[in-house]
């Protein structure tokens, strides 16, 4: 087991060095996996370490009812995940952060993304409330379990505003506590480690997408992937 382990993790340099990665930018409820998954649809290549991860990434994102692998389990289905795309096309994946819940990015391929070309996409907020409220909707289905998620913010945000967020859940203001979160600290958490983390995105191409629905995403798609193939 230890030999195999050693033979992904020195073999990971080889697959990751020979693709080329283009990187899908934005904040919090844009869209990022929904815009991944159409461009698969659409016939592109995408790496999407959310699913490897069975996770999304972010203090709310733990899978129902999924478990995550382990750190090992995790690098050998991203080593197969690696070995299937292709080599001779971008290749689309998330900004991820180093971690994905408890699982842990490998370094070769963390500094190879961060070095890629980057993309960003744009939607207004009022949309991004409405997609958080339907991809997180098991949360609201279970206000207790939210209340201890939120808890954990509680040395970073203060007390006033966590027991705003706390009165908002207990009212089940969901686009109110949605929107706030957004506002307090996922949006200003995203600016602080974007530029730093994805250099690329300073001069990324902005995709505007016209909402939150999936036709929206599957004709952003559509259309990046068109012009791409007339460069």
């Amino acid at each position: 087991m230890q030999a195999f382990r050693q033979h992904i993790l020195s073999s990971l340099s080889g697959l990751v060095a020979e693709r080329r990665f283009r990187v899908v930018c934005g904040v919090t409820g844009c869209g990022k996996t929904r815009f991944l998954h159409a461009l698969s649809e659409r016939g592109a290549a995408v790496l999407d370490l959310e699913a490897i991860a069975a996770h999304r990434g972010s203090l709310l994102g733990a899978v129902p009812d999924r478990a995550q692998p382990s750190q090992r389990l995790f690098e050998s289905r991203l080593w197969a995940a690696l070995r299937a795309l292709p080599t001779d096309e971008d290749i689309y994946v998330e900004s991820e952060s180093r971690k994905i819940g408890n699982v842990q990015i490998p370094q070769v391929l963390m500094e190879k993304m961060r070095a890629s070309e980057c993309l960003s996409l744009s939607l207004p907020t009022q949309d991004r409330v409405t997609l958080l409220c339907e991809e997180y909707a098991h949360f609201l289905r279970e206000p207790a379990r939210l209340e201890l998620q939120i808890e954990k913010l509680r040395p970073l945000i203060g007390d006033e505003q966590t027991r705003c967020w706390l009165d908002q859940i207990e009212r089940q203001d969901w686009r109110a506590l949605v929107e706030g979160l957004l506002d307090q600290h996922y949006d200003p958490s995203y600016t602080r480690s974007i530029g730093r983390n994805y250099p690329g995105q300073a001069t990324a191409r902005v995709v505007v997408l016209g909402g939150p629905a999936p036709s929206d995403y599957d004709s952003a798609a559509s259309i990046l992937l068109e012009k791409r193939s007339t460069l």
